[in-house]
């Protein structure tokens, strides 16, 4: 299937006033890049972490168009004027403002030519926390509440911060975590206590977070957190884990597909 590369921005993203623009004329704070294909596909909304966002995001997408699906990348930093906070607590992007960007692109994919069927929502560390709370049907303080969050049927979420037990689920939940994690620390997310059937829990022996991104190890260190490990990549973790996904969106998805 010939893939359409197509770029959106408002502004440039260098200005920091980029923003979105939805179908009915209302501008949110946030900007898009559009991966679609030629003929109309189910559709995964991809989010950026704390370091916002880079091109490991667009690397997912071109993967995602790969795999037959439409990609979304979200930047909710620029036009937010906030930068890089890996580590940081509290974080300066509110996760009640990512989950309400999902839901705002959730509700305009439903009035695009290229997107057929489902959405999938993807996202890592930070955006992996967003994930979750978009998931947890607890949650629907956002753009649209449960209506808007509702047009999502598949949640994927890598090494996210864990802040609550989720006991249940608007749709079937993927989670990728490393056992070493000392950053969204696998140890703090006491997932034998998630009461849901609907979450598949994939756990890595030995691997640190960020570790489906290449390139060098990297290190931080904060009072909040302590030292940490920011990305040490693990070729064998992130070959499986990314199967696993596939797999999952073509389970979810399948109907359409």
């Amino acid at each position: 299937m010939k893939k359409l590369f197509v770029l959106i921005f408002s502004i440039v993203l260098l200005s920091g006033c980029a923003s979105f623009t939805n179908q009915k004329g209302d501008t949110f704070k946030f900007s898009i890049q559009q991966y679609t294909l030629s003929s109309p596909a189910p559709s995964v909304i991809v989010s950026h972490g704390g370091g916002c966002l880079t091109s490991f995001e667009h690397s997912w997408a071109k993967t995602l168009n790969d795999w037959g699906y439409n990609a979304i990348v979200i930047d909710h930093c620029t036009s937010r004027g906030i930068g890089k906070h890996t580590g940081v607590e509290p974080p300066p992007l509110n996760v009640h403002d990512r989950v309400s960007d999902y839901a705002v692109v959730a509700e305009w994919l439903q009035s695009q030519n290229f997107h057929k069927g489902k959405i999938a929502l993807l996202g890592q560390s930070r955006g992996g926390e967003g994930v979750m709370r978009a998931s947890d049907p607890r949650f629907n303080r956002t753009y649209g509440g449960d209506e808007t969050l509702s047009f999502i049927s598949a949640f994927i979420a890598y090494y996210p911060p864990c802040n609550s037990p989720l006991v249940s689920s608007r749709a079937p939940v993927l989670i990728h975590h490393g056992d070493q994690d000392n950053l969204a620390r696998f140890s703090w997310c006491e997932y034998d206590k998630w009461a849901t059937n609907q979450i598949r829990l994939n756990v890595y022996k030995g691997v640190s977070h960020a570790f489906d991104q290449p390139g060098s190890t990297l290190t931080g260190s904060n009072k909040y957190i302590g030292n940490f490990i920011v990305r040490k990549y693990d070729h064998e973790a992130a070959t499986k884990s990314q199967q696993v996904t596939r797999d999952f969106l073509n389970e979810t998805l399948k109907d359409i597909k």
